[in-house]
């Protein structure tokens, strides 16, 4: 592991070979920026640090393979990440434990999950835009999501899964044009060995929730678990 020494660094760069070697060179809450073109990607975050995309074009960083995330954050990981375009593997952000993420301005297409939080993680979404992934957004155990005006679409799957005591906040978001929109882990929505009623919590209001292939939302809106006010236009 190289050693933590820089405040900001820039990537590629003579001397940092991988993505990972620069994350590694930042001193905690340092900053990396990222310059154009397509870069491979498959870094694991264990401390607090911003990645800012550079240039006129979204910067994009690649999984390096299918099976494997283009970002993972770990128990002790803060992401802070503008700017920038996951592309392809297992998650585009996969944040677990402890880990957490802040994404604006960020595009995650071509994954099997776009964004993935597992056990107490945390994620807030602001601007993003979710697409042609197989789920979008998948939320499992206590974690945290707090999402404002993005866009989920052409998801094979689903824009959005919630399991568990997950806990979500949509805002001024759309999901259209999903396989399915938002859909909670209970039995009544297709799964037979799910509890029968959602345990976490969802909360947000003014969201467009239609066009989707196989359901907008389940349970079905209205009703619970959705605030009176979740969706702008019913489905």
């Amino acid at each position: 592991m190289r050693e933590a020494r820089l405040e900001e660094a820039h990537y590629p760069a003579p001397g940092l070979e991988t993505l990972q070697e620069a994350v590694d060179a930042l001193l905690p809450g340092g900053t990396l920026f990222i310059s154009g073109g397509v870069q491979t990607a498959g870094c694991v975050i264990e401390k607090p640090v911003a990645i800012v995309g550079q240039g006129p074009e979204l910067s994009a960083l690649s999984a390096p393979s299918p099976d494997l995330p283009a970002i993972s954050v770990v128990p002790g990981g803060e992401l802070s990440l503008e700017g920038v375009e996951l592309r392809g593997g297992a998650f585009g952000v996969m944040a677990s434990g402890t880990g957490s993420a802040d994404l604006a301005g960020v595009r995650a297409s071509g994954g099997k999950i776009g964004i993935a939080l597992w056990r107490a993680a945390e994620l807030s979404l602001t601007g993003c835009e979710i697409t042609a992934n197989e789920v979008g957004l998948e939320l499992r155990g206590d974690s945290r999501a707090r999402v404002l005006s993005c866009r989920f679409t052409e998801n094979a799957e689903a824009g959005i899964y919630l399991w568990d005591q997950a806990h979500l906040h949509l805002e001024g978001s759309s999901l259209t044009g999903n396989g399915k929109g938002l859909i909670c882990y209970v039995q009544g929505c297709g799964f037979a060995w799910a509890p029968a009623e959602f345990a976490g919590a969802i909360s947000g209001a003014g969201n467009v929730i239609s066009g989707n292939s196989e359901a907008d939302l389940c349970p079905p809106y209205p009703g619970a678990p959705w605030p009176s006010d979740f969706v702008l236009e019913a489905p």
